[in-house]
């Protein structure tokens, strides 16, 4: 299965980096685009989605994690997107990170700031869905003692406490 990463396009001038993404869009239906981070340690400052805006569905985002996990589950969102899944705010579910570990869905509060080239493809005002991860011990960054350096770019869910592993 073809990861969408736009790591394809190391390397392009812009213009040929815009068409490249372009046609990834295009073809697959959504890309994703890495932000920051550091090639030796594999592990981005974030990455999200572009392109699921299209389909109107909310882009995805995700900070702090291996650049692999990272691939592996804004792929695996954007594929259930384009399959037809809809996705939106609510409680942690086991069904996103895997693992065991539950991850949960905020809405983020400005888009525009972390998710540049998806507003750029986006037809209209870009909405995005945050996935908030928990740490080692199930601990969401908004419950006490969590050691999960991520930040939260939309409201402050209500803590559901430390969420049990799956299984």
């Amino acid at each position: 299965m073809e990861k969408t990463c736009c790591a394809l396009c190391a390397g392009a001038s812009w213009e040929e980096y815009f068409a490249k993404l372009t046609a990834i869009i295009e073809r697959v239906g959504w890309a994703v685009q890495g932000v920051g981070g550091s090639p030796e340690d594999g592990v981005l400052s974030h990455a999200y989605t572009i392109g699921l805006s299209r389909a109107a569905h909310p882009e995805f985002i995700i900070f702090g994690l291996p650049t692999e996990v990272v691939l592996d589950i804004l792929n695996g969102l954007a594929r259930r997107v384009v399959a037809g899944e809809v996705f939106t705010p609510g409680p942690p579910r086991h069904d996103i990170v895997g693992n065991g570990y539950a991850a949960q869905l905020i809405g983020v509060a400005d888009p525009s700031e972390h998710l540049p080239m998806a507003q750029h493809y986006s037809p209209g005002p870009l909405p995005a869905l945050q996935v908030v991860w928990p740490d080692a011990s199930h601990r969401f960054p908004w419950d006490e003692g969590c050691r999960s350096p991520q930040p939260v770019l939309g409201a402050r869910p209500r803590s559901f406490g430390p969420f049990a592993p799956e299984g």
